[in-house]
């Protein structure tokens, strides 16, 4: 459609707002960023980011999927236009359930794509409903809704609020830490970008070398669930680990690396 699509590239795993800056001209309309990196935990400084968009008047549209749920996230503080996330990651709640904001500003400016019984006025009639758009976010749920999913997530929500959204991100970042710092006694790399601000620790073996599809198989043959990403191993400990499961995974890819 004729949109340019820069990348703002990044410097030992991570980047400035300077970075970001750089990349912003007169004809830049919007910017969209991960709050958290899914590949090594980066999470960049939003509010700043928000605050530079705004001053340049471009859109902020935030994809939450690595840090809502674990990381307390403020759309209007940090100017925040657009924000999606599936609820399956750091939600705890099934695949296919995903939560969509625009903010209330923005609404008109997203064409919808497709219409149904869902998003329109209806005016207490379905044969002469018409194609008037609803005046809020149902405008962009054309249909039936993923039923099963929507109630998972719900209790998901609630799950996480009843512990607390500041008390989980301090445990996320917590045990993230530990874990980090008992790999990297034991020799693995950790390439996550310090401070920790997330869940996500992601490693490299001793030996680099090492086959890291390998070391995943292994390992959760042994009950380690972890991802491969981008030549490392992603770990996701969330609120309800503790320093009995850091200490248990850093066995495992310790007997891993034996095999």
């Amino acid at each position: 459609r004729g949109v340019e699509c820069r990348v703002v590239r990044s410097r030992d795993g991570a980047f400035a707002v300077g970075d970001v800056e750089r990349m912003i001209d007169a004809k830049t309309r919007i910017l969209a960023i991960s709050s958290t990196a899914f590949h090594n935990g980066f999470t960049p400084d939003v509010d700043a980011i928000g605050e530079l968009c705004a001053a340049h008047g471009v859109l902020l549209c935030v994809d939450a999927i690595q840090s809502l749920g674990a990381v307390p996230i403020d759309v209007r503080r940090s100017k925040i236009a657009f924000l999606a996330a599936d609820g399956h990651k750091w939600m705890c709640g099934p695949e296919g359930a995903a939560i969509f904001y625009v903010a209330a500003e923005h609404r008109d400016k997203l064409d919808v794509l497709e219409t149904g019984w869902t998003n329109v006025v209806r005016h207490g009639t379905f044969l002469e409903s018409g194609t008037d758009l609803l005046p809020d976010a149902r405008r962009f749920e054309a249909g039936s809704l993923n039923t099963n999913g929507v109630y998972g997530l719900r209790a998901a929500i609630d799950l996480l609020l009843e512990a607390g959204t500041e008390e989980v991100a301090r445990r996320v970042v917590a045990v993230a830490e530990l874990l980090a710092e008992r790999l990297e006694a034991s020799g693995w790399h950790v390439a996550t970008p310090r401070p920790f601000r997330s869940g996500i620790v992601s490693v490299a073996p001793p030996n680099v070398e090492s086959s890291i599809v390998r070391i995943h198989r292994l390992a959760e043959e042994q009950g380690l669930i972890s991802s491969p990403r981008e030549g490392r191993l992603r770990l996701s400990p969330h609120f309800y680990n503790d320093e009995s499961d850091v200490e248990r995974a850093v066995a495992i890819l310790d007997s891993v690396l034996r095999a």
